[in-house]
């Protein structure tokens, strides 16, 4: 029985294997992380953006209320 089970595991290790090397060699995994890395950069940029738009908010709003109470 442990035979029938290792052979099995081996061949969807094989298996698993083969279809990563293709995905590799066909350069559609190199595609999907740079997608993916692009996609998460993009995101990383508006994050930053949003926050020095609402610095520059509460900066605008400190100079406003400063020349009001002056």
């Amino acid at each position: 029985m442990p035979d029938t089970y290792d052979y099995i595991t081996l061949l969807c290790r094989l298996k698993a294997a083969q279809t990563r090397i293709k995905e590799l060699e066909s350069g559609e995994r190199y595609i999907h992380l740079q997608e993916l890395h692009q996609k998460e950069y993009m995101a990383y940029e508006r994050k930053l953006r949003r926050a020095a738009q609402d610095l520059a908010a509460a900066r605008r709003e400190t100079i406003r209320v400063r020349n009001y109470w002056f």
